[in-house]
């Protein structure tokens, strides 16, 4: 008995990303001299936004509904002090 891959097993087909524009990257903004990019995932289902100040899910968009409330700007995220969107 051949065994399939994991992955397939454990993903509907309709998740999996069709297109190769799945991951975007664009400047989101500057802290401390470094800048800051925002990296959209999107396979027409289910959208994320992820920062790389941390790790922050900056929006998540499942089938049309914002599941994820983020900010809109770097300097929001550096003013709210309760980890928001933080990875755990």
């Amino acid at each position: 008995m051949r065994i399939k891959r994991a992955s397939a097993l454990l993903v509907p087909k309709r998740i999996l990303p069709k297109r190769n524009d799945a991951m975007k990257k664009e400047l989101f903004g500057q802290y401390e001299g470094k800048n800051i990019y925002r990296y959209t995932l999107d396979n027409g289902i289910l959208s994320m936004s992820i920062l790389n100040w941390g790790c922050v899910i900056q929006k998540l968009i499942f089938d049309g509904v914002d599941v994820e409330c983020g900010f809109d700007s770097l300097e929001e995220y550096v003013e709210c002090s309760d980890y928001y969107g933080a990875t755990i």
